[in-house]
């Protein structure tokens, strides 16, 4: 089942995960990282989606931010970054097959340099 599921999101754990895993149905979650909000960076509406997103306003609230923080603050005692701290939480999940991840950014494959273009 493709469902929305996240860290700020856990609506899915009381009935739909239960169901899901009682019937052998694989749980796919999408927006895993909270419309990037689990990143930790989009505090204070710091980036441009942040500051246009209408269903991340009607999604989550202003006391998800003490989830960003916890999150935040476990990246930063393991020296990883927030984004991984939330996908291993999802992917612990008894029941998650795994997560539907959608990028907004690309970055440069390793030995590229900005700029520089690769064609076949």
């Amino acid at each position: 089942m493709q469902n929305h599921y996240n860290l700020v999101y856990r609506e899915e754990e009381r009935e739909m995960i239960p169901l899901c895993q009682d019937q052998g149905v694989g749980v796919i979650p999408y927006s895993p990282l909270a419309r990037g909000f689990l990143t930790g960076t989009r505090g204070g509406r710091a980036t441009t989606r942040a500051g246009n997103d209408p269903l991340a306003d009607d999604t989550y609230e202003d006391s998800d931010y003490d989830v960003v923080d916890a999150v935040r603050t476990v990246a930063q005692n393991r020296g990883a970054p927030a984004a991984q701290i939330a996908l291993a939480w999802l992917l612990g999940k008894s029941g998650v097959t795994a997560p539907i991840v959608g990028a907004t950014q690309t970055l440069p494959s390793p030995g590229r340099r900005r700029g520089h273009r690769n064609f076949p």
